[in-house]
């Protein structure tokens, strides 16, 4: 049986979270190893074990994680510091940015990568505050 992600966007705002969007990610169980320890291969150290579902997680997101109900697992959450250092190992791997992008999705049109990256954008979006990936998996 095959495992596959279910993965929200989520952005900060006025201390709340909201999804932003649904992330499209293919089935790649050295990206879900990386991401959390799932389908672990050994030669891939995880970015953290799962952390649980995040209490203060979007509305939405909450309908989507529990709609999977008993089927979801090993829910966890990947903050800003943790993106960059997973897309730099999706580099590594041979992905590149446009690739990183078509999976996780665009902030605004710019790359999650690049949020906070570039000071002189931070000046077009003062409204987020923090964005994160909320995720977990089914078989």
């Amino acid at each position: 049986m095959g495992c596959d992600i279910h993965c929200m966007l989520e952005i900060k705002r006025k201390g709340v979270w909201l999804m932003y969007n649904q992330c499209d990610i293919d089935r790649s169980y050295a990206l879900f190893t990386k991401m959390a320890n799932v389908r672990t291969q050994p030669d891939i150290k995880p970015i953290a074990e799962p952390k649980g579902w995040p209490r203060d997680a979007s509305e939405v997101a909450e309908i989507i994680m529990k709609d999977w109900d008993t089927d979801g697992h090993s829910h966890s959450w990947l903050d800003y510091r943790e993106i960059i250092e997973l897309f730099h190992w999706y580099k590594e791997q041979g992905g590149n940015l446009y690739d990183f992008d078509k999976e996780f999705g665009y902030l605004f049109g710019d790359s999650i990568y690049a949020w906070k990256l570039y000071p002189e954008d931070e000046d077009c979006r003062p409204w987020i505050e923090d964005v994160r990936l909320v995720f977990f998996f089914d078989n």
